[in-house]
Formats: structure tokens, sequence, C-alpha cells
């Protein structure tokens, strides 16, 4: 009994933690949220936390069930489903909520990851749509259909596949310290102490408010409450976030003011998206025109100049970024190397870059740059050229002293090699109308580059690195 007593007060834990992140997302600068409720009397069987949108948005109403795990050894399956009675309580509550909330999500987040080779696959956080729609040629998976479809008094077809879309399943969500971390980074953004104290305080007034049956909370009663605890800390520079996915993205739920997730764009699976795009006008047509137009709204929305960029992405989006917040606009950018971040307003290393500029037969309108830091591209940039028709007329390799995973060791080292790369365009762009860049190194480092690059050239054309050559990619004008 002590074991359960245990795992019952963890579990309250858990949900006020996990409702304090909720919480936090009514301050986000998207305004899509009207309230957030723990312990929802309305939410009858996914009560644990409601999340009601503001009228007028197309952001669905969500209510969740919460279930921690103090033992992490399990998997999530349709069997423990079944073992929870949930498909039939996601049933009761999605009739019960449907007509006051047309577009609805009911979401069950757990710490237990869903089992792989369990007979229902998950994508995304939804179940797959073949099994939705009854087209799935698997046996054993449309046999769990058909009893789910019985279990629920046989509904009409329509109907049940649209409660199935209706189901969300939060599976593998982060455990006590992750989800801690996750809340602390959001706290500093949002300008509110990030203190261990100030965390026990947050889930001390989600606690409070459950116990007085306090209902809605609003963004207004919020800060009011954020203000009454002395919560709120003047940042020693203002700042904002901006996460970037075109790999994975790791969180699902980051909790960043602004976001663009570009997975959808780029080939490859739901795990791991590739280097090139389904379409690839869209470098241009499509990302190039979200990222300026995100510009755009953060610096209406925002006074602070200093950009804290995070997320998964190939190296040509972060160049964008680097270059659409560039030096010359006022911005300084704040990236991720490891465990470290790196700041592009740090001082440059005293170490120069290695250069080595060739002359070649093509138009002395276009300079091709070849960037080596964790290894040397230019064989394959040479190999490029030849087969594009020997475009330029010039090839600038820049090299750091040194290639490999340990070549950049500093914030420094980054902005020595973006400064050298600048002073030789500089120096090449007289002449030149037209750059060709291609880089082999981290994504932090093409993120300085970007942010250090002018407008040298009427066109700089990135290059994407694809199974060994390289292929046009996002063009800088």
């Amino acid at each position: 009994m002590a074991g359960n007593a245990a795992s019952l007060v963890a579990g309250f834990d858990y949900q006020f933690l996990y409702g304090w992140w909720r919480l936090l997302g009514l301050l986000s600068l998207a305004g899509e949220t009207e309230s957030v409720t723990i312990e929802d009397p309305e939410g009858k069987h996914f009560d644990d936390v409601t999340i009601r949108p503001r009228a007028g948005t197309q952001h669905p109403a969500e209510f969740l069930q919460v279930k921690f795990h103090v033992m992490q050894s399990r998997l999530a399956s349709v069997k423990w489903l079944e073992e929870l009675d949930l498909i039939r309580k996601a049933w009761k509550t999605w009739r019960a909520l449907r007509e006051e909330h047309p577009l609805i999500e009911l979401t069950l987040v757990t710490t237990w990851p869903w089992d792989p080779d369990d007979i229902v696959r998950i994508s995304d956080q939804r179940i797959v749509s073949e099994f939705i729609a009854g087209t799935t040629t698997d046996a054993h998976a449309l046999e769990t259909r058909r009893a789910w479809r019985e279990l629920l008094g046989e509904p009409d077809e329509d109907e049940f596949q649209v409660f199935l879309h209706a189901l969300r399943l939060r599976t593998g969500f982060d455990e006590k310290t992750e989800l801690t971390k996750r809340i602390t980074e959001r706290m500093g953004w949002l300008g509110l102490r990030t203190d261990n104290a100030a965390l026990l305080v947050g889930m001390e007034q989600v606690s409070k408010w459950v116990t007085q049956h306090h209902g809605p909370v609003t963004r207004d009663q919020l800060l009011s409450t954020i203000e009454t605890l002395g919560l709120r800390v003047e940042p020693e520079e203002p700042s904002v976030a901006l996460h970037v996915h075109t790999i994975r993205k790791m969180p699902d739920e980051t909790g960043a003011p602004y976001e663009l997730d570009w997975r959808d764009a780029f080939e490859g699976t739901n795990r791991e998206r590739g280097h090139q795009l389904w379409d690839p006008a869209d470098w241009n047509a499509r990302l190039l025109p979200e990222l300026e137009a995100m510009a755009t709204r953060i610096e209406h929305e925002t006074t602070a100049r200093l950009l804290r960029v995070r997320g998964m992405s190939r190296l040509s989006p972060w160049f964008a970024v680097g270059y659409t917040f560039r030096e010359t606009t006022g911005w300084t950018i704040e990236a991720q190397q490891g465990d470290a971040l790196w700041r592009t307003d740090e001082t440059p290393s005293p170490t120069a870059c290695v250069v080595c500029p060739e002359d070649l037969s093509g138009s002395a309108d276009t300079v091709a740059v070849s960037i080596a830091v964790t290894g040397d591209p230019t064989e394959h940039v040479q190999h490029y050229l030849e087969q594009c028709g020997k475009p330029a007329g010039k090839l600038i390799v820049v090299r750091t002293p040194t290639q490999g995973k340990s070549a950049i060791s500093s914030a420094g080292d980054l902005v020595r090699l973006a400064i050298d790369i600048k002073g030789e365009l500089q120096k090449a762009v007289p002449r030149a109308k037209r750059v060709l860049l291609f880089y082999w190194g981290p994504a932090s480092g093409a993120v300085f580059i970007g942010h250090h690059l002018n407008a040298f050239a009427s066109e700089i054309q990135l290059h994407e690195e694809q199974g060994g050559e390289y292929v046009p990619s996002i063009k800088l004008a």
C-alpha cells in the first residue's frame, strides 16, 4: 500500500507540473487559447487538463488525461488501453462534448512510449489513417478495430471514423526531470524566475486552484497571479526564441513563442526527414517567404534583438535564419552547439582560417565558395561545378586550421570563420554578381556564417548535400 500511495502522490505532482506547463502556454503570443482548467468537471473522463481555444480560431478544444508512471519499464499498447477502458471512456466523453466543441481532441498523455510492434500503429500522436479508415491489410488490426466498434455499440461508420480522428496518444512524454527542464526554459523565455523555488510556487498554485475548484484560468488571471507570486523578473537582456524543425521535432511541444515546422516539406519519414524537399521549388516559394514573414512578425511583436534559435534542421534553413536576422539588421543570435549556447557577438578567435583562391574558366560574374570545417567538401564542389558546365570564374576554399569534430571549440572560432568568409567575399564580389555557397560543418556554423553575410551579390545560392552530391537549395537575393 505504501508503494501505491507513493505512486499516487507522484502522479498528482506530475499532473500539477504538467498543468503548470500548459498554463504557461496561455502567455504564448499566438494567443489561440482562451483558458486552461486543471481537474475540469466538464471534461468527463479527460478532465486532468482542458484547454479551450479563443473564439474564431481554428485551434481545437483539448481534453487531456495524464498518466505518470513511477516505473518506466513498460510500453503503452492496445492491451494497456483496454485495461484502462480508454476507448469506451473516450467515446462517452467525445459524444458528450462534440456539440459544444465541433473541433475537439481527446489526448492521453503518458510517460510510457508506444510499443513499435503493437497491433495498432501510431504516427505523429495519431492512430494511422489506414486503421481509422478500415483499409489496413493487417488482419489483427482489423479485428481490433471491429472489437472497438462493437464495444461502442456499432456506431455509424462515418461517426466512428470522426471519433478515431479526435483521439491523440501522446506517448513517451517527458518524465519529471525532462519536463522540469522544459518548463524552466519556457519560464526563462517568458521573463519569469527559473529557480527551483519558482517552479515549486507554480506547482503549488496549480494545486491550490484544484483544491479551490477554481475552474478556467485565463491569460489575464495567470498574469495577475504571476505578479502576485513574485515570479516576474526583468531579464538582463530581452530575447526571443525561434524553433525551426526540418529533421525531427524534439520535443513535440517545445513551448517556443515562435516556431517554424517545415518537416512536411522534406522527403523522408516522420521519424527523420532528409535533406531535399518533395518539391525543390518550395525552398524559395514557401520556406524563405515564411521565414521572412516570421521575422516581420517578431520585429512587430517585440523590441528584443537577441534571437535564441533552437531545433533540428538541415544546413540551408539555418543559413537562411542567420541571413534573415543578420548582423546589419541589428540582431544577435544565440545558437546551440552540443550542450553549449554560442552567440554571434563573441570576440573572434585570433587564428585565421586558411584561404585558397583558385581562378576557374567560368564567368567572372560567379564565385563559388567551399567551406571546410567538419570535413572538406571541395572535391564534391569541383565535381558539381564540372557537372553544371563550369559556371564559376573563381573558387574560394576556406578551411579552419584543422577539420573534424574538434575543429571548432568556441563561439569565437565560428565568428572568426564567418568574418574570414565575409572578407574573402568582399574582395571577390566587386566583379561578381552571384555567389555559390557550399558548406561542410555544424549547424551552428551555418547560422553564424549566414548572420555575418551582407548583400554582397545580387544572388547567394545555397546548396544542400544529397547522397554525396550537392543540389541547389535556398537562393538569398
